[in-house]
């Protein structure tokens, strides 16, 4: 073999290692460009899942019936406590120990209900705000739910 035939077979070698190298580049952005066109079909799958539609609409129902239920138990907690302490003075130094126990208990009941319904709101209104929730909450239901504090409530 002379010069000129390991020149020849010295340059085909590295054409066809520039070959493989650029098939491997085509391949590799033709990869990339197909996993990319299919990632918003799969998003629509999985939004369009009929188990995460049902998912989805049952829990904006739940989640705004146990909030009226709150409300509700939170109306009658409040009358509750207004019912059984509206004899008694306001400044309640001078109540028995019986008295505050019970007031005490009554208003850490209240208070948990209260908490208990600002955690279903804010989770309400938070999954109300994302596309792939709201696209199957009942049109009955409100976008968002009403945050109340005790201004809004008046004194109880």
């Amino acid at each position: 073999m002379d010069a000129h035939d390991i020149r020849v077979v010295r340059k085909t070698g590295l054409g066809l290692i520039w070959l493989f190298f650029l098939f491997v580049v085509i391949l590799s952005v033709g990869w990339f460009i197909f996993t990319m066109l299919s990632r918003p079909a799969a998003l629509v799958d999985r939004v369009t899942d009929p188990d995460r539609i049902i998912a989805n609409y049952e829990w904006f129902e739940e989640a705004y019936n146990d909030c009226l239920a709150l409300d509700a138990k939170i109306a009658t907690t409040a009358q509750q406590i207004e019912s059984q302490f509206k004899d008694l003075p306001k400044d309640r130094s001078g109540w028995s120990r019986q008295d505050r126990d019970a007031w005490n208990q009554w208003q850490t009941t209240l208070n948990g209900q209260r908490s208990q319904r600002q955690n279903i709101v804010a989770e309400y209104n938070a999954k109300s705000k994302l596309i792939t929730r709201q696209l199957w909450k009942s049109p009955n239901l409100p976008y968002q739910l009403e945050i109340i504090d005790d201004e809004t409530r008046g004194a109880e």
